[in-house]
């Protein structure tokens, strides 16, 4: 069954590979293996952490390359190669971190343990490729091939003796950089090899140099408290943090359509319809100059609106007829002209105006008709306008807080100036709040 699963996985991920980016290609793989379960299952609570920042940090690398897109898998992991950047390293409290001692390097722990510092030694009989290149030349002076550095041709012998002493240099650099990461104690362990070293290991250059001590040999506690602490383990799973199913939340009432009533009624339907018609009409009029808002922009505007709205629509309304067209070009006209709204609509006549202004306050997102801001003396007195195509909306407790919320949230963002409201009426009326 696993072999069969496995089959299945890897031949859809395989036809995936030739349409997806990486990044969703590797999204894919990670939610179909249940990669994260797995690991959950199988690693400690620490381990899980640090493999889980791995495994985020590879899709976030994924998502990097050119923002995710136009990017192959042998394009991305060309370049992964390319880039070597280090994985990111989950330090915690009460957890062992395990380290190269390159890995270490700039980093400190009040204990640092060093272990197996006197390893078997690596077989000296095996092939490699020998340069000797003199600092502040500008080539080589020697590159050869040695079949056996342990048996290698006389003419490289210096040569390749030189390369030894260069490592053991490098070696030395290491341990100074291992024996500088612990700030309170440092603890070295071995296991004894079979064959000793021809050149001083770690644990021998600090026993030979009596840097270690019998009084500070460290031992082992009995293999008993290390088997009941794992016993103590068994039994304990990880949790994964999973986000609960999303659930589609219930649609409220848009500020648009809350001239209508909830009644599924046709006739309601068409006059909620008709009122976010009106508002979209209004939001792409009046950036216009009063000169280009002629009869004919308005009625292909209110054309498109129509069409726009009702294939949003849950229930698309009845077909625009021309009489049902004529009476909004009317309305649009009369609110955009109305001596009381007209001023408000006319971009000559304001310092500053957006429609469909959108704030996020209090963590919700606000969605402002209309904001408007006019000179008065030398500062700004900032407006925020709602239209509301009944003809009292201030008499609405539900509008009066709706645009009170919409005054505060400016106001918080123009702490200097004076923030007001008002609504304009389906008669081109204003009404301050």
């Amino acid at each position: 069954a696993c072999l069969v699963r496995a089959r299945c996985l890897l031949s859809g991920w395989r036809q995936a590979a030739a349409v997806l980016p990486p990044h969703d290609l590797m999204q894919q793989i990670v939610d179909e293996s249940q990669w994260r379960d797995t690991l959950a299952r199988r690693l400690s609570a620490p381990m899980l952490r640090q493999a889980l920042l791995h495994l985020d940090a590879l899709l976030g690398q994924a998502l990097a390359l050119q923002g995710g897109r136009d990017a192959t898998p042998y394009r991305w992991l060309r370049e992964l190669k390319r880039l070597r950047e280090p994985l990111p390293a989950a330090a915690a409290q009460g957890v062992v971190q395990l380290l190269t001692i390159h890995g270490a390097k700039g980093l400190e722990a009040p204990v640092v343990f060093m272990v197996d510092c006197d390893g078997e030694p690596a077989r000296s009989d095996h092939h490699t490729v020998l340069v000797d290149w003199p600092q502040g030349a500008d080539h080589p002076a020697c590159c050869a091939f040695v079949a056996s550095e342990g048996s290698p041709p006389a003419s490289l012998a210096a040569a390749l003796e030189g390369e030894k002493r260069a490592q053991q240099t490098e070696e030395c650099n290491a341990l100074y950089v291992a024996l500088t990461r612990a700030r309170e104690e440092l603890i070295f362990s071995r296991t004894q090899p079979h064959r000793r070293h021809p050149v001083a290991s770690w644990w021998q250059r600090l026993w030979d140099s009596q840097a270690l001590e019998d009084g500070h040999r460290w031992q082992a506690p009995a293999a008993t408290a290390s088997l009941a602490a794992s016993a103590s383990c068994e039994g304990q799973s990880n949790r994964l943090a999973v986000l609960p199913p999303l659930q589609p939340p219930d649609k409220a009432p848009s500020p648009r359509a809350q001239d209508a009533d909830a009644s599924t009624d046709l006739a309601q339907v068409l006059r909620a319809h008709r009122g976010r018609v009106v508002h979209r009409v209004l939001e792409l009029l009046t950036p216009l100059p009063l000169a280009a808002r002629q009869t004919v922009v308005i009625e292909r505007l209110t054309r498109q609106a129509w069409t726009a709205m009702a294939s949003a629509a849950e229930s698309a309304p009845a077909p625009l007829t021309r009489e049902v067209l004529l009476e909004l070009i009317t309305q649009v006209q009369r609110i955009a002209t109305h001596p009381e709204s007209g001023p408000w609509l006319d971009p000559s006549q304001v310092h500053w105006a957006g429609n469909e202004v959108v704030l996020w306050h209090e963590g919700q997102i606000l969605r402002l008709d209309r904001l408007v801001a006019r000179r008065k003396g030398d500062a700004l007195e900032w407006w925020v306008i709602d239209y509301k195509l009944h003809e009292t909306p201030q008499s609405v407790h539900s509008y009066r807080e709706q645009l009170h919320r919409y005054v505060q949230a400016v106001s918080e963002l123009e702490p200097q100036s004076v923030v007001r409201g008002a609504f304009i009426t389906g008669d081109g009326g204003f009404r301050p709040l």
